[in-house]
């Protein structure tokens, strides 16, 4: 009887741990400008199921803007997909396939949390495209 005893707080404590952490990256979207329905996609980020979530459109409306994992490793996921970095401007990553001609721009915002980091990518190739 001990046993279930100790699984079962064992059991408890993971869920509130988690339950935690929810609740945490709910605060960090708000602050960021993002509703309680981004959470899901935060959350896949985080325990890296996903590489990012596109959630927004850019000011300008040519990036998408994207929920992405906190330690930026595009640059060899991009890679593995057949994107080289072609040249770098502006604090933006410029990828194309082959070396005459970039296919699309990355960029890291200075939007970050414990969380993840908020990225824009060229609105015609969404990270979501990538998978």
């Amino acid at each position: 009887m001990e046993k279930k005893g100790f699984l079962g707080l064992i059991v408890t404590l993971i869920i509130v741990g988690l339950a935690l952490i929810e609740i945490m990256m709910v605060k960090s979207l708000s602050d960021m400008g993002y509703s309680a329905s981004d959470l899901w996609g935060a959350t896949k980020v985080f325990y890296n199921i996903s590489r990012g979530v596109t959630v927004d459109t850019s000011t300008d409306g040519e990036m998408s803007v994207f929920i992405g994992r906190k330690k930026n490793d595009y640059d060899k996921y991009f890679e593995d997909k057949g994107y080289k970095k072609i040249y770098e401007l502006d604090g933006k990553e410029y990828y194309g396939k082959n070396s005459d001609q970039s296919d699309f721009a990355i960029e890291e915002t200075d939007r970050t949390c414990t969380w993840f980091t908020i990225y824009e990518i060229s609105e015609e190739y969404p990270i979501e495209s990538f998978d």
